[in-house]
């Protein structure tokens, strides 16, 4: 017996916005700093659709912009794995996610 699997093709759709708390650590008109916890995925993916910093970041903050090339990740200049726990920051203007 041969089992081929493929991975599940790319949604479409934007990330939904969930109600999860954010520990801000530093914020201004340009930026947010975060520390993530352990154990939070920082972007939706195969298997975590829900629950992620992403789905956080469009529930509290609206318009946030993306990097070229990185469609659904609002906001995100940097991640950490789903394991580490530490900061994050956060663009919340088009000048400072291409800086």
């Amino acid at each position: 017996i041969i089992v081929i699997s493929f991975p599940e093709p790319p949604r479409e759709e934007a990330p939904q916005p969930e109600a999860i708390p954010l520990h801000i650590v530093f914020e201004d008109d340009c930026l947010v700093v975060l520390n993530k916890p352990a154990g939070m995925v920082v972007h939706p993916a195969c298997q975590n659709w829900s629950g992620t910093l992403v789905n956080a970041l469009t529930y509290h903050f609206q318009n946030l912009p993306e990097m070229k090339g990185n469609r659904g990740r609002p906001g995100l200049v940097h991640r950490i794995d789903k394991d580490t726990s530490g900061l994050l920051v956060i663009a919340k203007t088009e000048e400072v996610i291409q800086s």
